[in-house]
């Protein structure tokens, strides 16, 4: 028999799985009614199903081509953290800004808490600042010396 810890890793394996599949409806489905989803990068903050739902599929538009691929996945308690690299090509707009067909990688990190098999809380922490040199709208540190 699996324990806690094991099956919140399980499902948050399945729900980035969706993610990567664009399954949104099945992604948003690991979602409890009351979730808040807050990304660190950008600080927005979604609350309930609806807005989190809708936040997932924005990811899409600026890579329509987005993939996950789990570097490590590990949990203590209600909380399990995934850690990850996405990858794909800026085809469309990203905060206002054109696409430039550039392709990106990026890691990533989600620590997530659990409630009732949902997920309650989402903290979705990545270096935008990365992405925007990739994408060739902000210039290295590198270059800047």
């Amino acid at each position: 028999m699996a324990t806690q810890s094991e099956e919140n890793v399980r499902r948050l394996r399945e729900q980035f799985d969706a993610m990567d599949r664009h399954d949104i409806d099945g992604a948003t489905s690991y979602y409890a009614e009351d979730a808040v989803l807050t990304d660190h990068a950008t600080q927005e903050t979604c609350s309930g199903y609806d807005e989190i739902r809708a936040y997932l599929a924005s990811q899409f538009e600026p890579f329509p081509d987005l993939r996950v691929e789990e570097v490590d996945t590990f949990a203590g308690g209600d909380w399990t953290v995934f850690r990850g690299i996405g990858r794909g090509t800026h085809h469309g707009r990203l905060a206002g800004l054109e696409a430039t067909n550039r392709p990106i990688e990026f890691s990533f990190c989600n620590p997530v808490r659990w409630r009732d098999g949902k997920i309650v809380e989402d903290h979705v922490y990545y270096d935008m600042y990365a992405i925007l040199v990739q994408i060739g709208h902000v210039s290295a540190l590198s270059e800047m010396a």
